[in-house]
């Protein structure tokens, strides 16, 4: 059984398909991202890497995706400040919980019942959560998704990668483009946080919606 590990940074080889390459590699990104913050991926964001990584990955798509000149990626050069951002947006709150949670079952009725179906829906493919990760964290989700992609990548015949289409959009479509709109929309309100997060959950919202286009396309078109 596959253990899916949050914040991976292997590659795909060369041999594989560019564009499987560039999806699956944006996903990992935005996974890293939205991951408790280390002091490494606040120097890269400071020095400019972060921002060419991805904005190299998506040159790479199999579709036009741009990244706004509006967005603001910039940080405070302390990293403790940087990092209190990320907590104070994302992780603590009053009674309600934090202003902009990155739990998806937050954003519905029945949280436990959210991660009960994440659970099956990563069973089913043989992968399971490193203890002390919760199933609906945006950065688990967002790291399933890089996983299915590299499933396709892998693909051994045509109806092997259709099938692994179907389960990125499935899963995009039960789970993180459901809830993410309601993310950035409460990140839009708050002033705290930082403008690099709310730059990052905006695009990343752009980003799902152009897969869940994507996906779609390419099954329909088969």
């Amino acid at each position: 059984m596959t253990t899916a590990t949050i914040l991976s940074r292997d590659g795909i080889s060369g041999e594989e398909s560019a564009s499987v390459c560039a999806r699956s590699r944006i996903y990992a990104l935005f996974s890293r991202t939205f991951s408790f913050p280390e002091d490494r991926l606040h120097l890269e964001i400071r020095e400019n890497r972060w921002l060419q990584d991805l904005t190299t990955a998506c040159a790479g798509l199999p579709y036009h995706f741009r990244i706004p000149q509006s967005l603001r990626w910039d940080v405070h050069a302390d990293y403790d400040v940087f990092q209190s951002g990320y907590i104070r947006l994302f992780e603590v709150g009053g009674r309600a919980g934090p202003p902009c949670p990155l739990h998806s079952g937050h954003y519905g009725q029945d949280r436990l019942r959210t991660m009960e179906e994440l659970v099956r829906f990563f069973s089913f493919f043989g992968v399971r959560i490193r203890a002390g990760l919760m199933p609906d964290h945006a950065s688990v989700e967002l790291e399933f998704m890089h996983y299915l992609s590299r499933q396709e990548a892998e693909a051994e015949d045509e109806e092997e990668r259709l099938s692994c289409l179907r389960a990125q959009r499935d899963f995009l479509n039960r789970q993180l483009a459901g809830w993410w709109p309601a993310l950035t929309a409460r990140v839009k309100r708050e002033r705290g946080g930082g403008a690099f997060y709310r730059s990052a959950v905006s695009l990343a919202g752009r980003f799902l919606e152009a897969e869940r286009v994507y996906l779609s396309r390419q099954i329909s078109d088969s």
